[in-house]
């Protein structure tokens, strides 16, 4: 049997369950789910850490990608919006009809069992230590990168008492801080947590441009966050022996 294969990349369980349940529903012709290193398409959720990581390594790559976002400013040439409808998707799998090979195979792979998230494989494929070297993992401090990507904060926000002063709408892709990049630097490395917010309206966001001057792309801001977050490593849900 020729078909079309779709990988699923960085959902969270049960959103991962509640989208192959879709799948079935949408039941299109032709076309199954398969294990992402396998598919010959790539839906990625473009809105967590993992598929922001993800997202940045399957750039360039021989297969499609498509990316799974609540936002608007997705820089993917192929979108599908959340919450995810049957029509949104059978549209989506009949355009990519045209851009993705088929496929043969003796089994149905929709049958397999669903693939286990980012984190999870991560964690299988990674040799076990002897447990008389293990030590306890502390949970990892969240940086200035983490509080950039699509859901960490509800709208605009601005970090309490920056020098330089900082503020930013990821939903709208900008941040307010001045033109030049390198001062904004010195909030990259620090621990963060929720608090460090000041949350803002959209009225407040606009506002503070007549003293923080006109709005940046965000994409800027990510950069900065990423070379200077982890004190020269890298970033760790990276492997260290990808290439990039």
């Amino acid at each position: 049997m020729n078909i079309r294969t779709l990988g699923l990349s960085g959902l969270d369980r049960d959103e991962e369950i509640i989208f192959r349940q879709l799948f079935d529903a949408v039941n299109e012709p032709g076309w199954a789910l398969s294990p992402e290193n396998d598919a010959g398409v790539l839906l990625i959720d473009f809105d967590s850490m993992y598929g922001q990581m993800t997202w940045l390594r399957a750039q360039g790559g021989p297969r499609p990608i498509v990316a799974l976002t609540a936002g608007a400013r997705a820089d993917a040439s192929l979108i599908l919006k959340r919450p995810v409808s049957e029509k949104a998707l059978r549209d989506l799998l009949r355009k990519l009809v045209n851009v993705v090979p088929q496929e043969a195979t003796s089994a149905s792979i929709q049958d397999a069992p669903p693939p286990a998230s980012i984190s999870e494989s991560v964690a299988t494929a990674a040799p076990e230590p002897e447990a008389a070297n293990e030590e306890p993992v502390s949970p990892r401090s969240r940086v200035l990168l983490d509080f950039l990507m699509p859901t960490a904060l509800a709208g605009p926000a601005r970090l309490r008492n920056a020098v330089p002063p900082l503020a930013i709408d990821v939903s709208g892709g900008t941040y307010l801080g001045g033109v030049p990049l390198k001062p904004l630097g010195v909030h990259c490395g620090h621990a963060l947590e929720d608090s460090a917010w000041e949350p803002l309206t959209a009225a407040e966001f606009s506002a503070l441009q007549a003293e923080l001057g006109e709005p940046q792309p965000l994409a800027r801001l990510l950069w900065l966050a990423g070379l200077n977050g982890y004190g020269g490593q890298i970033c760790p849900v990276l492997a260290a022996a990808q290439r990039f």
